[in-house]
């Protein structure tokens, strides 16, 4: 029997829930369970799950289960035709932007958030081009500069582009796209938030266009 033959409807949104199993679809009947979407409590609904949690070998039992494992075509392509229809309509990307807006102000979740940004494979690894090679220069000079250095608090993730941790020096490798103006307004931001968090003794912004260099906390 295929795996679509088992499912029935949430009886809030009237949407498709689908089960792996005869006895997962007959024990979801007997307890009249809703789909995920109507139980999330970020929309404002309460979750059969809320005040439980699962204790650290569950977690790891759970992870260990999922190792290896890959969604099926047919799941990567109704995915795929969800999201199409999704962001195809203004209006639903409307909502999901305000409810990713409000459960992003929440500070568990925004914490969950950045551990896992900060856990990432892939995020930090790229290089601006001429990046390695002034960082290897300055080293041999003495300094100790580590690329993509990850500064994570409870409300930001930062990769600076080289920070030398025994003499509190950061670099930056502004690149040409740095000149534009709304990227500047951005950096600027973000590099007032650097100097409060880690008091550098200098703080060098290096223009790649220009072949300039100028420490920022000496500008008044």
């Amino acid at each position: 029997m295929k795996i679509t033959e088992y499912h029935r409807k949430c009886h809030d949104c009237k949407k498709d829930i689908y089960y792996s199993s005869l006895h997962l679809l007959l024990c979801a009947n007997s307890k009249n369970t809703k789909c995920r979407y109507c139980c999330n409590v970020i929309r404002g609904k309460p979750s059969a799950f809320k005040g439980k949690y699962h204790t650290n070998e569950v977690k790891k039992k759970i992870s260990i289960s999922k190792l290896g494992t890959k969604q099926s075509d047919i799941t990567k392509k109704k995915m795929s035709e969800y999201r199409k229809k999704l962001y195809s309509n203004q209006s639903e990307v409307e909502k999901l932007t305000k409810k990713v807006s409000m459960a992003m102000k929440r500070h568990d979740i925004r914490i969950k958030h950045l551990k896992a940004l900060s856990e990432s494979r892939f995020l930090g690894k790229m290089v601006d081009n001429g990046q390695l090679e002034l960082l290897n220069k300055w080293n041999k000079l003495g300094f100790h500069f580590e690329p993509n250095y990850q500064l994570h608090t409870d409300i930001d993730l930062f990769y600076l582009d080289g920070y030398d941790k025994e003499k509190n020096v950061v670099v930056e490798y502004d690149s040409k796209y740095h000149t534009r103006r709304n990227q500047k307004e951005k950096d600027l931001i973000r590099q007032n938030k650097i100097v409060n968090i880690l008091m550098p003794k200098k703080f060098w912004r290096y223009n790649s266009e220009t072949k300039t260099i100028k420490n920022i906390l000496e500008i008044v």
